[in-house]
C-alpha cells in the first residue's frame, strides 16, 4: 500500500519495511531534517485502493530505518463512511 509521509526528504521516493529513511540535509527537522539519532514517530496518510477508505498513519522509524506503519486511531479519516 503507498503511503504518503510527512516528514524528512519528500520527494515521491518508494520505501519499504527496513529501509534507510533519507532526511534533507541541513535542516531542522520540522522541515524535513534528521531527528536526533535518527527516530520519530512521523505521520502519513493512505487510501485503500479497493475500497477506497482513508486513514491516518504512524509511521515509526528508527536509527534512520523504517520500521512500522500503523493506523492512527485517535484521527479522522477525511472520506465519511
Amino acid at each position: 500500500m503507498m503511503v504518503d509521509l510527512y516528514f524528512g526528504l519528500r520527494d515521491q521516493l518508494e520505501y519499504k519495511l527496513g529501509d534507510t529513511y533519507r532526511w534533507r540535509t541541513g535542516r531542522s527537522v520540522k522541515n524535513g531534517g534528521r531527528p536526533p539519532e535518527g527516530n520519530l514517530d512521523g505521520e502519513g496518510y493512505t487510501e485503500c485502493p479497493l475500497c477506497r477508505k482513508d486513514l491516518f498513519v504512524i509511521v515509526r522509524v528508527r536509527n534512520d530505518v523504517l520500521q512500522s506503519v500503523e493506523p492512527n486511531t485517535e484521527k479522522k479519516p477525511f472520506i465519511p463512511d
